[in-house]
């Protein structure tokens, strides 16, 4: 490796890593004194209070990595260009690329971490962080009246695949379900579509319930399809299942996410079906956001003069992933609603910033 780029790039990994650490405890001191009512009030155990803060780790370093990235990339560029190194190393007849190349390279090998990270050991960490606010913290989804939670998938015992459309914790009931009740091979025997299904005396309820029964080809057999106005069913599926499977569906990886797609197509629960062929899109974007970012946000820091370095680049910054983070939450919002092909609502917005960048470094002399 050459002097040069060991020089940047230790500027670099050690900026942010330094924001990386900054960010994680703010997170931290900022979520511990939001639920602080109710840690004291609960009497949550130091133990669980500690083992919680600490799986949170890796759900908030990938959060974060982009923007520490993107600010220590940045203002390493900066303090280059105000002590006229920059333009020390140009006239020696090297190239923007040549001094760039060790902040891409260590931006690259970031998003290789954040995406192992993001796959290996936050669903891990979401289902556990869930988890202990549900049982220590806030004590149940139960008490907070009116609360929804939308476009539910998941699989209950005895091969069954659930999809509600809706579901009200406090009430303890579903709305728009599905289920699809499989054989060892997979093969879908049996399916119940309801309109309603609430919690009653340890049993689902069914309102307007329509059962189809499938032959060992998948073909409908039509003198065995039935109707109820109401039917009591035990399904092996409590409400606080239900709540924790609603933490699971949220902490899928990119291989689950794929195996779930592949067998919500054979329900007809069209939203939960592109609900999670968004969330896999937004899995394999989100890992980039650190080089994308880094390329828009260098231009600012690269054109010749003796500006001072500091609070400019972390403002900057800032803002830059602010707009970015707010432009990719739309995005994400509108293709779960729009029936149009995914990838063209979801990659205009890295698209724009990765243009915006090379065009805006291109333009420099």
């Amino acid at each position: 490796m050459r002097i040069l780029d060991r020089y940047i790039i230790v500027r670099y990994i050690k900026g942010m890593l330094l924001g990386v650490l900054v960010f994680v405890l703010l997170y931290i001191v900022i979520d511990l004194f939001s639920h602080l009512d109710d840690i004291l009030q609960n009497k949550v155990p130091l133990d669980v209070l500690l083992k919680y803060y600490i799986s949170m780790v890796p759900m908030i370093f990938v959060n974060v990595a982009p923007v520490s990235s993107l600010l220590s990339g940045m203002y390493s560029m900066a303090h280059m260009n105000y002590s006229n190194e920059i333009i020390a190393i140009r006239s020696s007849g090297k190239s923007l690329g040549f001094v760039l190349f060790p902040l891409f390279a260590g931006a690259l090998l970031l998003c290789a971490v954040v995406f192992f990270v993001n796959e290996e050991f936050v669903p891990g960490s979401i289902v556990f962080t869930k988890s202990v606010k549900r049982d220590f913290i806030t004590r149940s989804y139960a008490q907070k009246d009116n609360l929804m939670l939308r476009n539910l998938a998941f699989y209950g015992e005895g091969n069954r695949l659930f999809f509600v459309s809706k579901y009200f914790p406090d009430k303890r009931q579903m709305q728009g379900l599905v289920i699809l009740f499989q054989d060892e091979n997979q093969k879908v025997r049996e399916k119940w579509v309801a309109q309603k299904a609430f919690w009653h005396e340890g049993k689902w309820r069914f309102e307007n319930l329509l059962t189809y029964k499938f032959d060992e080809t998948g073909e409908l057999e039509q003198d065995k399809k039935e109707f109820f106005r109401q039917k009591d069913a035990e399904l092996g599926l409590t409400p606080q299942d239900i709540v924790r499977n609603e933490a699971y569906a949220d902490s899928l990886n990119i291989k689950a996410l794929l195996s779930h797609i592949k067998r919500l197509k054979q329900s007809q629960a069209k939203a939960t079906l592109r609900d999670y062929r968004v969330k896999l899109a937004n899995r394999i974007i989100f890992p980039f956001t650190a080089v994308i970012l880094l390329i828009a946000g260098l231009p600012f820091t690269l054109r010749i003069g003796r500006k001072p370095v500091g609070v400019a680049q972390i403002g900057i910054g800032i803002v830059l992933f602010f707009l970015y983070y707010v432009a990719m939450m739309l995005s994400v919002g509108i293709a779960k609603v729009v029936n149009v092909p995914i990838w063209v609502v979801l990659l205009p917005v890295p698209m724009i910033f990765l243009i915006f960048g090379l065009g805006a470094m291109s333009l420099l002399p």
